[in-house]
């Protein structure tokens, strides 16, 4: 059994939530750069935090309707004993400023 699937310690949701803010951001960044619409296919990344635990984010843009979108975003730790998640979305227009994710 791998190591990660004996963990019995919650999640860092603060590191966790500040990596996926973090992400979100740098992707709403990323997209105002560009003239056309975005893909909206999903995107995985793994990223180790300062704690050395390593996540999983999964990001997706939603069309909504011109130039705004939406950025749903997801990240856990692989946790199988005590699987924990964080979900947060975002909404943006590409050539305005950002927006703050919703509590």
């Amino acid at each position: 059994m791998p190591n990660w699937a004996l963990k019995e310690e919650n999640m860092d949701r603060i590191e966790a939530h500040e990596l996926l803010i973090k992400e979100m951001n740098e992707l709403v960044g990323r997209a105002q750069g560009r003239q056309a619409g975005l893909d909206d296919a999903p995107i995985a990344i793994e990223l180790s935090g300062a704690s050395g635990v390593l996540y999983t984010l999964e990001l997706q843009t939603h069309p909504l309707s011109g130039e705004k979108f939406a950025i749903s975003g997801k990240i856990h730790d692989n946790n199988t004993f005590q699987f924990s998640l964080l979900e947060e979305r975002l909404e943006f227009e590409i050539g305005a400023e950002k927006d703050s994710p919703s509590d």
